[in-house]
């Protein structure tokens, strides 16, 4: 999710390097002119694609440039979180695979982190994807990091008890307070060094 590279008016994500996920087929390198190590080449079918996870800002449009060569006129749909948010996305042909051109789409996504998608609609698969630079998201710094600590708890007559030796975390709701069927689970971070944290 990281977003290392700024090139203009947003974050570029380039392939093999944070924030990009896979693609339905190789990194290419054979067409000269691509940035980074390379391009997203997909498989020539309808349905592959290139995914990618970013981070999105509390803007309520976000942008979506696409640096891309191809010798057809390919169509794609972009998908965020499952949803598709932007169909029919024409990519006209650059004349080469060596000749690189922009598509900007701009779609709307809630702020936090995404699964993004760009799938074909051509049985002749994507574009070549050299990049996408996002703008409206992709800057901030996300962190994975692991529970120092978990354990669960249960209501009714092991309300006292506590589980955190268990193999498993247990979530369970029922309407019914004391009723021995409900269960909490917790999780302890350490968030010292983390700016901003509560």
């Amino acid at each position: 999710v990281l977003v290392p590279t700024n090139y203009g008016y947003g974050a570029v994500i380039q392939e093999n390097e944070p924030g990009f996920v896979r693609v339905i087929g190789t990194i290419g390198n054979d067409n000269p002119g691509f940035t980074g190590v390379g391009f997203a080449n997909t498989n020539d079918a309808a349905g592959a694609g290139v995914d990618w996870q970013i981070y999105f800002d509390s803007s309520p449009v976000k942008s979506f440039t696409f640096r891309y060569a191809c010798t057809s006129d390919l169509i794609a749909d972009l998908i965020i979180d499952g949803e598709t948010v932007a169909s029919g996305i024409r990519f006209p042909s650059t004349g080469s695979a060596s000749a690189w051109s922009y598509v900007t789409v701009h779609a709307g996504a809630f702020e936090g982190i995404s699964d993004v998608r760009l799938q074909a609609v051509s049985a002749a698969g994507l574009p070549d994807i050299d990049y996408v630079e996002v703008g409206g998201g992709g800057t901030g710094s996300v962190q994975s990091m692991e529970p120092v600590e978990d354990a669960y708890v249960r209501d009714g007559g092991a309300a006292a008890a506590n589980f955190g030796t268990a193999a498993e975390l247990v979530v369970k709701r029922q309407t019914t307070t004391g009723s021995g069927f409900n269960r909490n689970t917790y999780l302890k971070f350490d968030v010292r060094g983390l700016s901003n944290a509560q």
